[in-house]
């Protein structure tokens, strides 16, 4: 074999590692970013479900005081928190496609619908009564049991 031979034949192999190593580098690049964005998508899933239950907590918050007569005008705010929160919940619910997504979602949801009712009839029940031993009692009740599941 002629040395231009072997030059050329090394120069060809050396050129096929390298095209090899580039398209390689190009399908890593590629999975990596698909990665990425799926990771972004997470984490924006969870910022947003974090939002509500921020939400979830100051609608509690806002009972607890008209109950205890700190802020008679917090059933404005418990009625703006509620229709907040309703408006996210609409919002975000094409984010979750998935089935597990979905039976997370709709268990948010039914927890969401939980503390609404909840929180509605304990809002009616201050209206009409004065008796401040039930309203504790209730306004515990509502404490105790939605910051268990709004954390889950």
């Amino acid at each position: 074999m002629k040395i231009s031979s072997k030059i050329k034949l090394a120069a060809f192999l050396l050129f096929f590692i390298i095209g090899t190593l580039g398209f390689e580098m190009a399908w890593v690049s590629a999975l990596s970013l698909k990665n990425i964005r799926q990771i972004q998508l997470l984490s924006e899933k969870i910022r947003l479900l974090n939002d509500i239950k921020l939400l979830g907590y100051k609608l509690i918050k806002e009972i607890s005081d008209y109950i205890d007569g700190q802020n008679p005008y917090d059933k404005t705010d418990f009625l703006y928190f509620s229709t907040l929160i309703n408006e996210k919940l609409v919002s975000i619910e094409s984010l979750f496609s998935d089935n597990e997504e979905k039976t997370s979602f709709e268990a948010i949801k039914e927890q969401w619908k939980n503390l609404n009712s909840c929180s509605l009839g304990i809002l009616e029940e201050a209206t009409k009564l004065t008796r401040k031993e039930l309203l504790e009692a209730k306004k515990e009740e509502i404490e105790k049991r939605n910051i268990i599941s709004l954390t889950k």
